[in-house]
């Protein structure tokens, strides 16, 4: 799949041709490094906080993977530096997102970020974040 990242979509807006319609999320780990497998186990946490913040919104008919109209693949690219979350104050949470029709063309893309004290809570606004940056 040919990913058409934020860089080239500033000036797009979501459609709204996607109110009402399937979707179904994938999160994969692009983090760069992770020594600590942070950002694998961050991946698996933050689609359940993705899921759940899309499906809250009622834009979207359902959050599925039963027969979906759009795609949103999520890049987690950080959720902190390359040390130790435990010596930590602030944990950042980045990821890049795009959202795609049963076709694969690329409708919708960005960037997001969370930040938190609590690895935890840092997704949940990273989802939060996403969520947000979704609605038209």
């Amino acid at each position: 799949m040919r990913h058409v990242w934020y860089e080239r979509q500033r000036d797009q807006s979501m459609p709204s041709s996607a109110r009402g319609k399937r979707l179904t999320t994938i999160v994969n780990n692009g983090c760069t490094s992770d020594h600590h497998h942070f950002c694998a186990l961050g991946a698996v946490a933050l689609k359940v906080q993705l899921d759940e913040a899309l499906s809250k919104t009622g834009f979207f008919s359902a959050v599925s993977n039963d027969r979906p109209d759009f795609k949103l693949t999520v890049i987690l690219t950080k959720t902190s530096d390359d040390a130790l979350l435990i010596f930590y104050d602030d944990i950042n949470a980045a990821a890049k997102f795009e959202l795609a029709d049963n076709t694969g063309k690329v409708v919708f893309a960005g960037i997001a970020s969370g930040n938190s004290s609590k690895p935890d809570e840092a997704l949940k606004k990273l989802a939060t974040d996403i969520t947000a940056k979704m609605k038209p």
